[in-house]
C-alpha cells in the first residue's frame, strides 16, 4: 500500500468512526484493538492540591500506539477533559517512545500499554463529598492496518481535606511510569542551536555516545534521518538536518534526548529550550 493510499484509508476510518456514539472503547467494526481505562494516583481528592490522574492504553499484542509526534505516520492519543469546575488539567506526561517500522514507514510510540499521566489541580473551595471526572479519549492503533478508537471514561472519588492516600491498586504502575518518564533537564544542562538548516543539541554535562533526538514536533525534523552524535568528555552534541517542513523561524526546541534506544527501559532527557541566536 502506497504511503498516500493509507493516509487516505485512516482519514475514512476517522470520518467513519465519529459518526457513531461510543460509550466504551471501540473501532470502526466492532471492538477496538486496544483498550483505555481512567486511573487514579491516589484515592481521594484534597483541595487546592494537584494530583495525577493517567490513562492507561492497552494495545492487544503486535498492536502499537502512538507518541505526541507519531512519525512518518500515524496519530497520537489525544485526552479531552470533562472537569468539575475550579479545577484544571495539565499536559500529558509522555513515556519515552521507541521508533518501530510498518510497511516501510516509521512511527514513534508504544508496542505495550502506555499510561499517559497528567496532573490535575484542585480549586481551594470544594462543597461536595465526592466528583466525578470525566474523559474522552480517543487514539489510533496499528498493526498490518491502522483502526481508530475512543472511549469515554469516568472516575469517581471522595473529597477529603487530609493528605491523600496512594491507591495500592495502582501504586506499582504509577512508580514505574514516572520512573521511566524523560528527565527534565535544567537550563544549564541544555543549549539548542540552529544554523544552515542543521539543529544542534548540546548536552554538557553528561556522556551519551548512542544518543538519538526525537523532536515533539514532527515537522522540525524526519524519523530516521541521519544525526552525528559526538562526544568530547562530558559533553555530547547532537546535530540534525531540519525538514523541508520545519518552520522558517525556529524560538523553542522540545523533544526527548534517549541515551540509548537499545536499552530496555530506555533512559531519556526532556529537552525543552530556546534556540540560541
Amino acid at each position: 500500500m502506497s504511503d498516500r493510499l493509507a493516509i487516505f484509508s485512516v482519514v475514512c476510518l476517522l470520518i467513519a468512526g465519529c459518526l457513531t456514539p461510543v460509550t466504551q472503547a471501540q473501532g470502526l467494526f466492532g471492538r477496538s484493538p486496544a483498550k483505555a481505562t481512567l486511573l487514579s494516583q491516589q484515592t481521594s481528592i484534597q483541595p487546592g492540591q494537584t494530583f495525577l490522574l493517567g490513562v492507561l492504553v492497552t494495545p492487544d499484542d503486535g498492536w502499537h500506539t502512538y507518541w505526541i509526534n507519531p512519525g512518518e505516520s500515524g496519530l497520537p492519543t489525544k485526552i479531552q477533559w470533562e472537569l468539575p469546575a475550579g479545577f484544571n488539567a495539565g499536559d500529558i506526561q509522555w513515556p519515552t517512545p521507541h521508533v518501530f517500522e510498518m510497511g516501510g514507514i516509521l512511527g514513534l510510540g508504544y508496542e505495550g500499554p502506555a499510561l499517559l499521566t497528567v496532573p490535575i489541580t484542585a480549586p481551594r473551595q470544594i462543597t461536595d463529598d465526592s466528583l466525578t471526572i470525566k474523559a474522552q479519549v480517543s487514539w489510533l492503533v496499528c498493526k498490518e492496518a491502522c483502526i481508530p478508537g475512543r472511549a469515554s471514561l469516568s472516575i469517581t472519588l471522595p473529597v477529603k481535606d487530609v493528605t491523600p492516600k496512594v491507591d495500592p491498586a495502582n501504586e506499582a504502575l504509577f512508580k514505574t511510569t514516572l520512573t521511566q518518564l524523560p528527565k527534565p533537564l535544567a537550563a544549564d544542562e541544555q543549549s539548542v542551536s540552529i544554523k544552515d538548516r542543521k539543529l544542534t543539541i548540546t548536552l554538557p554535562t553528561m556522556a551519551l555516545p548512542h544518543a538519538v533526538f526525537h523532536a515533539s514536533d514532527e515537522s522540525l525534523i524526519e524519523l530516521g534521518s541521519e544525526q552525528e552524535v559526538t562526544v568530547k568528555g562530558k559533553v555530547t552534541t547532537i546535530t540534525v538536518a531540519l525538514s523541508m517542513y520545519a518552520p522558517k523561524t525556529i524560538t523553542q526546541v522540545r523533544g526527548v534526548v534517549v541515551a540509548n534506544p537499545h536499552d530496555k527501559p530506555p533512559k531519556a532527557y526532556a529537552v525543552d529550550a530556546a534556540v540560541k541566536p
